[in-house]
C-alpha cells in the first residue's frame, strides 16, 4: 500500500520493534529506481488487549492532521494460545476475546468517524 502512495500506520506493541523494519523498507524504497515518491510510513503504540491503549492510540491518530481521513483499516493482529493457561488482558476479558474480537471492535468504532470523512 505504501509502494501505491498511501500513507500507511504501522499500529504495533512495541515501536522499538517495528521501527528498524520500516527503516529497512525505506531503504529497500530508495534503492529501486522503478518507485519515485516518499515512503509514508508511521509507526505508532498500539495494544489490542488494552482498551487504554486503544483510546490513547485512536486520539494520537485523530490529533495527527495527516492522518485525519482513514480510508482502509485492517484489522490483522491476533494472540493465539490454545490448550495453555488462561490469560485475561488487563482489563479483565479472557485474552483471545479481548484482543481478537473486542480489542477490534474497540478500534473500529472510534476510528469510525475518521473513516467516514
Amino acid at each position: 500500500l505504501a509502494l501505491c502512495g498511501a500513507h500507511v500506520v504501522v499500529a504495533c506493541r512495541t515501536v522499538t520493534k517495528a521501527a528498524p523494519l520500516v527503516d529497512a523498507w525505506r531503504s529497500e524504497h530508495e534503492a529501486r529506481p522503478q518507485f519515485t515518491g516518499e515512503l509514508r510510513v508511521t509507526v505508532m503504540a498500539l495494544d489490542l488487549s488494552s482498551m487504554d491503549s486503544i483510546r490513547a492510540f485512536a486520539i494520537e491518530l485523530g490529533g495527527r492532521t495527516e492522518l485525519q481521513q482513514l480510508d482502509v483499516l485492517i484489522c490483522n493482529a491476533g494472540v493465539f494460545n490454545m490448550g495453555g493457561a488462561r490469560r485475561e488482558t488487563k482489563d479483565g476479558f479472557e485474552m483471545h476475546l479481548g484482543t481478537n474480537c473486542l480489542g477490534h471492535f474497540l478500534l473500529a468504532l472510534l476510528l469510525l468517524p475518521n473513516m467516514l470523512k
